[in-house]
């Protein structure tokens, strides 16, 4: 792609064509799931990189032949994302959240005297895991059940019910906000923990658990990115249609 053309892309809609960009967007801090709606040459400019050069980083993940339809995200069924959604990244910060706030109260209080910032750490991963508990009940309950019944209208070729929220962009504004605010969180986590870079007299448990706080960081940015930048507009454009249509 003509780095011209590519300069106007947005991030999401670059990773969500390449899925391998997000590695780039990763190594270059730049993000790519709440900041997924600017331009390739906005962040660029925001950050004084230069777009010819990462324009070609992200055309060396390009993969040899057409990715296949089963890693490729942005043609994914409004169904398949929202299972996949749900028993990947939902199920995987549920299962999280309890181990992390575990080894984080005890390497707080084991090197909390030499580094205080884990008390920090782990007060923000205890907000961020419960906005993160709400936030996935909201999706599980409100949201995912009346895009499945959009998904159903469709199909069947009949008018939705109104929800009680008007329309599907209500909802989804709030949750992009509760997006902005789990990367910041975890922002914060990343620049108290020396991006996850253990200090001299860290313990094997101190190390495993700055490991799987950058994991846990990087699974939620995979999520709101399929969120943000595929889901959401698919299921948009979904109601708009079904609406449109007598």
């Amino acid at each position: 792609m003509e780095t011209s053309v590519i300069k106007q892309r947005t991030i999401g809609e670059i990773v969500a064509e390449n899925y391998h960009a997000a590695t780039v967007f990763e190594k270059h801090q730049i993000d790519y799931c709440c900041g997924g709606k600017k331009t390739l040459n906005m962040v660029c400019q925001e950050r004084g990189l230069d777009p010819v050069k990462l324009q070609k980083e992200i055309e060396e993940t390009n993969l040899p032949s057409e990715m296949p339809p089963s890693q490729n995200s942005s043609k994914w069924s409004l169904a398949l994302l929202v299972n996949y959604i749900v028993e990947a990244h939902h199920q995987y910060i549920k299962e999280s959240i309890p181990v992390l706030l575990k080894n984080l109260d005890k390497i707080a209080s084991v090197h909390g005297k030499n580094h205080p910032e884990l008390f920090i750490i782990h007060e923000i991963f205890k907000t961020l895991s419960v906005e993160l508990s709400e936030h996935l009940h909201k999706e599980e309950t409100v949201l995912f059940p009346y895009i499945i019944q959009l998904v159903k209208a469709e199909t069947e070729h009949t008018k939705p019910e109104l929800p009680v929220f008007n329309t599907i962009q209500n909802p989804l504004r709030m949750l992009e906000t509760e997006h902005d605010v789990a990367g910041n969180l975890m922002f914060n986590i990343r620049e108290l923990s020396n991006r996850y870079f253990p200090p001299a007299d860290a313990c094997t448990t101190y190390k495993v658990t700055l490991l799987k706080l950058q994991e846990f960081e990087t699974d939620l940015h995979h999520h709101v990115h399929l969120e943000n930048n595929i889901l959401f507009p698919k299921a948009v454009k979904l109601e708009e249609s079904l609406r449109a249509n007598p």
